[in-house]
């Protein structure tokens, strides 16, 4: 049976380059960005690439917790079984913007995305007999970056929400690594 494999931030960079790599296995994709142009694109690059059509693209702006609740509703009813999410969508803005939710959006981009869709997809996730969570991470999340203090203050959630869940699902057969 092909493992099922949810990427963020999969339409360009890591999470791009990570699908081809992962498409390569013949797995089943299940590819999220928040540009259908871009996914549809990044679709058509796999294929071509790998020649795997075991695709899937869900559209989602995930700096807003109702869409990555919504992402994740939507994924449930289409995949009874999760073996990889890999939350990779992040970013950073040059400026401080703030959501209609009212949180700081690179910030709800960085570190809320990963921390809502990992716990709404945990229940299909646990159907893997060897589920994994795998977050990018990054050293500003260590060190601090005091000209990105909202995307330093994401990426040390991830560091924290990573080790949590990680104690959290050890007797669950849940990997969740960094």
């Amino acid at each position: 049976m092909h493992k099922n494999i949810v990427i963020t931030g999969a339409t360009d960079g890591i999470g791009l380059a990570a699908a081809k790599s992962i498409a390569k296995k013949d797995y089943n994709l299940i590819l999220v960005g928040r540009n259908p142009e871009k996914g549809k694109k990044a679709l058509e690059i796999i294929i071509s690439d790998t020649g795997n059509k075991n695709l899937d693209f869900f559209e989602c702006d995930l700096s807003l917790v109702a869409n990555v609740k919504a992402l994740s509703d939507k994924i449930k009813q289409k995949y009874s079984k999760i073996d990889v999410l890999l939350n990779n969508a992040g970013g950073a803005n040059k400026t401080k913007q703030i959501t209609t939710e009212g949180l700081e959006k690179t910030f709800a981009t960085n570190q809320m995305n990963y921390f809502v869709l990992s716990t709404e997809l945990l229940e299909i996730i646990s159907e893997s007999n060897d589920g994994r969570i795998v977050n990018v991470a990054s050293v500003a999340g260590k060190d601090g970056n005091a000209n990105a203090s909202a995307y330093s203050a994401g990426k040390a959630g991830t560091i924290g929400l990573t080790k949590s869940l990680g104690k959290e699902l050890a007797n669950k057969n849940i990997a969740v690594n960094a």
